[in-house]
């Protein structure tokens, strides 16, 4: 994702990046370090363009950019008291909490329209 302010200033321009890979990071790394995590530890040769030529085009000096761990959990299976409770939204699957506002409030628009669909069905009955 990308946002650009201005598109005659790169200065203004921001990035948001999101490399997914199997393990565990202990640490928060920012700027330099955090760059050459991405580039060296989880290399690029395996990625397809044009996701390897954007991590390799990341300044090493770029102090903004930063890595930290994504956790997520196993769901479980759970009591719906013979259809009587929903469970929905984030609350039905494991999402990263950073990443559920838009699923949140798609997730709400959709679920009013359903509530008032049924509720003018009843009226109707």
């Amino acid at each position: 994702m990308q946002s650009v302010p201005d598109p005659d200033d790169p200065r203004t321009w921001s990035f948001h990046v999101a490399r997914f890979w199997q393990g565990k990071l202990d640490v928060v790394l920012r700027g330099e370090e955090a760059v050459k995590h991405l580039k060296e530890r989880h290399g690029t040769e395996t990625m397809c363009e044009p996701f390897r030529s954007s991590i390799l085009g990341i300044p090493n000096d770029t102090e903004s950019f930063t890595t930290s761990q994504m956790h997520y959990w196993i769901t479980v299976p759970w009591d719906n008291r013979a259809g009587r409770v929903t469970l929905a939204g984030d609350a039905a699957h494991s999402m990263l909490p950073s990443k559920s506002l838009y699923n949140c409030i798609l997730s709400l628009v959709t679920e009013t329209d359903l509530f008032f669909f049924f509720l003018q069905a009843a009226a109707k009955a």
